[in-house]
């Protein structure tokens, strides 16, 4: 080939052939790369090309055959960079081609092509204004016959999957939760947001069983080199309860050999994905100890309740007895109470919804300016995140039950950092909020100290002065960038309370319920989380609270928190028992 153009992959990092893909690259005598950053990809090619983020581009989508799906810019491009479409574009018009060089209207006449009705009596610009308004368009398509499982192709394919004992482990790849396939990787709010199912950060770990790290006799961080497909590499081994006894799961996306925050991440397991057949299966891996060990940056290391009332999980039977019996709230506290003649705000978070996908975590560090702290100080457990998601198993380790609990600051109407804190940098709102006055806080950490919950942040050290153009645009300009030596929490977005109290001001009416939404419940995919005020009786939060189902956290204490968590309910089968759904 006289030329390579390589747009919307990176090879040289995740083919399984990446050496084998880069000395056939460098044979061919043009080399282009069109790509956000520089990557793998890109350093083995001769003229690299930056292109527009998705956010400064248009686009379309098919999501399904009855829906279509617009893509317009949200802002204008920061540098002097052209749409990828747009760079080829021209490359063809340049070649002799007929095309229009501007994407935007090369999508419109796609669309006035191919999408808009002929019959139309609607013009087609007040059609596509439409639909770059709506966003989606709705077509009328004939339903698909449903799809039928062929029951021989499933033995079939059953049949091929067993593996004659004693010839190894399964070795399962599976792209990252949080990086995909290494796409993502050069986000530090990704590389350090807890992994949903292990907790951690920073890097990646070969999951075992605990029957076979039993049988290996390795603990968590111990190096083991897992052979496969002639390839060979060595990981660290992290004991996951409820793991397959006789497989072990490596996560792709890691190991990256290019960008500033990815370099020298974890390790690169894409050499195991097999050329056919199930590419990301390997039946007959060794794993082997080597006796080393490598650190593992976790945000929870303790998963069991060891009898506390933390988290609620019943099943049909407890419910019923919990709901015929409830417990009283505590109401005995040696504080004066709090007037709140209007809103008193609160929040209910249901645990039977919540998958403990960590999106909220992710969404109010957006939101808020929560800061990336690195791999040494996740280690020393100073990471900033003002949710964690606290998982805890119970039952047997190769099959255990397991319940998500998000964790915040519980705004406490008797909140024990409050009276500590020898500057009054910690303070009780009128509408219920325990709020930080940070230009008043000198670092004591009484505060954090004094809280059971455990959710107040302390910034060590200086995380944000250093941030220059164009990272600073990250940054939310209505909360404020916290220095070193200052503590900060969830604030329950009062940045949006203020926005909202003001947007009715401005139309002369109350707030409505609903009307104010957080940054984690407007993330939550499953609606776990209820924000509002409890003041309002006829409020979906104040209803929630008297749920049958409620309990707050260490209520016991006498904090009074403003959240009210809604017990998980579980009905499991039991052989031989008729047992309703």
């Amino acid at each position: 080939y006289a030329a390579a153009i390589v747009w919307g992959a990176n090879p040289a990092y995740d083919h399984p052939g990446a050496e084998t893909f880069v000395q056939s690259l460098s044979r061919v005598p043009l080399r282009v790369r069109l790509g956000l950053r520089e990557d793998e990809t890109a350093k083995c090619c001769q003229v690299v090309l930056p292109v527009n983020h998705w956010m400064e581009s248009w686009g379309d989508f098919e999501a399904g055959t009855d829906l279509l799906s617009l893509q317009q810019p949200l802002i204008r491009p920061l540098y002097q960079t052209r749409q990828a479409e747009e760079i080829l574009l021209r490359w063809a018009k340049a070649l002799g081609a007929p095309v229009e060089t501007d994407y935007r209207l090369y999508v419109m006449g796609r669309w006035r092509r191919e999408v808009f009705p002929a019959a139309s009596p609607v013009p087609f610009e007040a059609f596509w204004n439409a639909a770059v308004h709506d966003g989606v368009l709705r077509l009328d398509v004939e339903p698909r016959a449903p799809r039928q499982p062929k029951g021989a192709a499933l033995a079939e394919a059953m049949d091929r999957a067993k593996v004659p004992a004693g010839q190894g482990m399964d070795l399962v790849l599976a792209r990252d939760l949080k990086l995909w396939d290494g796409r993502y990787a050069n986000i530090g709010w990704l590389q350090e947001l807890p992994d949903p199912v292990t907790d951690l950060t920073w890097g990646c770990a070969a999951l075992i069983s605990a029957a076979d790290a039993q049988r290996l006799t390795v603990q968590d961080g111990d190096l083991l080199r897992i052979e496969a497909g002639g390839k060979s590499l060595e990981v660290p081994a992290l004991i996951q309860p409820g793991q397959a006894r006789g497989v072990v799961t490596l996560p792709l996306g890691y190991g990256r050999t290019e960008g500033r925050v990815a370099s020298g991440i974890g390790i690169n397991a894409f050499p195991f994905v097999a050329s056919g057949g199930s590419p990301f299966l390997r039946t007959d891996a060794a794993v082997i100890p080597t006796g080393g060990h490598r650190e593992l940056y976790r945000t929870q290391k303790h998963f069991s309740l060891e009898g506390r009332d933390i988290v609620r999980l019943w099943d049909l039977d407890e419910y019923k007895r919990q709901a015929a019996h409830p417990q009283s709230e505590q109401e005995v506290s040696l504080y004066e109470g709090h007037p709140y003649t209007g809103e008193k705000w609160g929040m209910a978070i249901d645990m039977s919804a919540c998958v403990g996908c960590s999106g909220c975590v992710i969404a109010c560090q957006s939101e808020n300016n929560i800061p990336v702290v690195g791999p040494e100080q996740v280690a020393r457990g100073r990471e900033m995140q003002w949710i964690r998601i606290d998982k805890y198993y119970e039952g047997d380790a190769g099959n255990p039950k397991v319940v998500h609990q998000p964790m915040l600051c519980q705004q406490c109407d008797d909140a024990p950092c409050e009276n500590v804190c020898p500057v009054a940098a910690t303070t009780h709102s009128p509408d219920g909020l325990n709020q930080m006055v940070y230009n008043r806080c000198v670092g004591t950490r009484y505060c954090s100290n004094n809280c059971p919950y455990k959710v107040r942040r302390f910034n060590f050290l200086d995380y944000t002065s250093f941030i220059k153009d164009p990272l600073d645009l990250a940054f939310n300009p209505e909360v404020t960038v916290r220095p070193r030596g200052v503590m900060e929490k969830c604030t329950f977005c009062v940045q949006r309370i203020v926005n909202g109290r003001r947007v009715a001001a401005d139309e002369h009416r109350p707030l409505r319920d609903g009307e104010i939404v957080p940054a984690c419940q407007a993330a939550c995919p499953a609606s776990a989380i209820v924000f509002g005020d409890l003041n309002d009786k006829s409020s979906r939060v104040a209803g929630l609270s008297r749920s049958d189902r409620r309990f707050k956290v260490l209520e016991e204490l006498g904090t009074r928190p403003a959240i009210t968590y809604m017990a998980e309910l579980k009905n499991p089968a039991v052989p031989g028992e008729d047992k309703d759904a």
